[in-house]
């Protein structure tokens, strides 16, 4: 397949100096260039902050200023800009998503040796860490085992935004849906009179319902009544692109609201670089990741809480894992678990109803700050699920599900004081801790704080009458949910759905890729492989999170 006619997905770095081409330490390719995914010939590029007199130039005209220098880059290299993230500033430089207008050879090419292009990181596959769904079970346990919810707070206002496959717009949550801040961020075809962000995977909707559900079929989540926004990273087979994130944080930094947002990602995605690398902005092979760039930039806002589930693989997070396996190679790192240098990141890990460690959870005592219920988790599915989730009520197992419980506390501590900052509600969980840290068999801890009370956080003893729907340990009364294995694969490829009459055809993979499983040779990359001259391993990042 020649360089015209393939997937050309990658992002450039424009901090000054000269292209790197180099290769990558123990990969055994260039990081100049990566053909990733199915956007043809875009390109994400770095730009650098423009050289202005200090002071003299309105925040307006520093926009512009970029907005410029942009667009001249990209007519210079033979192309155009599509989109200039203009509220993901970070010291004075700025993303740009730019496009060719012709070949896209000769636009690579022109990027690499333009002055302002300094190096590149290229796009990554990302994947939901939901693992797996069984029958429904009308059993809220989970809230209880962290203090949850709490009682006489207006939650009304808060905001959780999952970065996800969307929400069903027709279910129980359809009510607690922010439509005006709703976005998709790839194509994907739906049902008639749908929003684009409607769900039809299920994972979304699922892990909404752990953070906000309002009690509607017996489900209750831990900040009922909040609202929801789908920001639609993944399509219905979950999968989706790390610059799907960039695309969401960039509309996410520039709302403007009271308080502190949460923002939930149960996604994760494998990378061979270390923490330290990325956090430095130079990567080995003078690589770079747009998504800690967009992270980092909202971060110094302190206004918001990223949340992120640990995985499922039963891996150790920040640290180069022993053993390759399903989707990702020995001496790669579990992301976004692994950044550091975020102070409002927060990493999750699961715990089972008896509060001891889930066995497929991802672990460690540094870099999983948390631990929170995520095995047999009652909550809503999707009508329009092609993915196993199209029952209205289901309950399931994964990070995925641990991760919202910690972004709805996040929004109820907001709720009750809205002055607090990103950094000051972290510490509040971090000082009201109910449980400590719960051990892996293997002898190593989940996580670094343990269990964290919603009540504690709040100044509420749990057991007391300010909040009488959180008791401190469960009423020994109420039914539990059996603790069993759920079967396994809920998330299987689209196929044909029976519940689905009036749409019973799945919808396509709206990302389609090429030689998944294989090697990007194997792939059809053409003119990448020969001008990299190396064995590119662009195996896919699905694993089973």
């Amino acid at each position: 397949m020649g360089f015209a006619s393939m997937a050309a997905h990658f992002i450039l770095l424009v901090r000054g100096g000269g292209f790197f081409m180099k290769r990558l330490l123990g990969l055994g390719f260039l990081l100049s260039v990566l053909f990733v995914s199915a956007a043809f010939g875009d390109v994400i590029v770095r730009m650098k902050a423009p050289k202005v007199v200090p002071g003299t130039v309105s925040t307006a005209g520093a926009e512009s200023a970029r907005t410029m220098a942009a667009t001249m880059t990209a007519a210079g290299a033979g192309g155009m800009v599509v989109k200039v993230y203009e509220n993901l500033v970070l010291d004075g430089e700025v993303l740009a998503l730019m496009r060719p207008v012709g070949d896209e050879k000769a636009f690579a090419e022109a990027l690499a040796k333009d002055a302002n292009v300094g190096g590149v990181a290229f796009d990554r596959p990302i994947y939901g860490t939901g693992a797996e769904i069984a029958a429904k079970r009308a059993n809220n346990f989970n809230t209880e085992m962290i203090d949850a919810p709490l009682a006489d707070v207006d939650v009304s206002g808060q905001v959780v935004y999952v970065l996800d496959t969307g929400i069903d717009s027709q279910g129980p949550l359809g009510h607690l849906i922010d439509y005006s801040l709703s976005r998709a961020y790839l194509d994907e075809p739906g049902d008639a009179g749908m929003p684009e962000w409607q769900d039809y995977n299920g994972h979304g909707t699922f892990v909404s319902s752990v953070a906000v559900a309002d009690g509607k079929l017996d489900v209750t989540g831990v900040t009922p009544g909040a609202r929801v926004a789908a920001m639609k990273v993944m399509g219905v087979n979950k999968k989706g692109s790390t610059n799907f994130i960039v695309d969401a944080l960039n509309d996410i930094a520039g709302h403007q609201f009271e308080g502190v947002r949460a923002i939930n990602m149960s996604l994760g995605y494998f990378f061979p670089n270390t923490p330290e690398e990325i956090a430095a902005g130079r990567m080995a092979g003078g690589g770079y990741d747009p998504v800690y760039f967009a992270l980092e930039a909202m971060d110094k806002q302190d206004r918001f809480v990223f949340v992120t589930s640990a995985g499922n693989e039963n891996l150790p997070v920040g640290k180069p894992v022993e053993r390759g396996g399903d989707g990702w190679d020995a001496g790669e790192y579990v992301y976004p678990g692994s950044y550091i240098g975020l102070k409002g990141l927060i990493t999750v890990g699961s715990v089972n109803k008896d509060g001891s460690a889930s066995d497929f959870s991802n672990y460690s005592g540094e870099f999983v700050h948390f631990q929170a219920p995520g095995k047999g988790i009652v909550g809503y599915g999707s009508g329009t699920s092609r993915g196993g989730f199209d029952e209205l009520v289901l309950f399931g197992k994964g990070t995925s599900m641990s991760s919202p419980h910690i972004a709805g506390m996040v929004a109820a501590l907001s709720a009750k004081d809205p002055g607090l900052g990103a950094a000051a509600i972290i510490e509040k969980m971090t000082r009201s801790t109910k449980a400590a840290p719960a051990m892996k068999s293997n002898g190593e801890p989940l996580s670094k704080y343990g269990t964290p009370s919603l009540a504690k956080a709040a100044g509420i003893d749990p057991a007391g009458p300010g909040n009488p729907d959180a008791p401190d340990t469960p009423d020994p009364g109420v039914p539990g949910t059996p603790d069993v294995e759920p079967p396994a694969d809920p998330f299987p490829l689209p196929g044909p759905n029976p519940n689905l009459p009036w749409n019973p055809e799945p919808t396509p993979p709206s990302v389609p890729i090429e030689g998944e499983g294989g090697s990007g040779c194997d792939a059809g990359l053409g003119w990448g492989c020969a001008a990299l001259g190396a064995a590119l391993t662009m195996r896919r990042r699905w694993g089973k999170f």
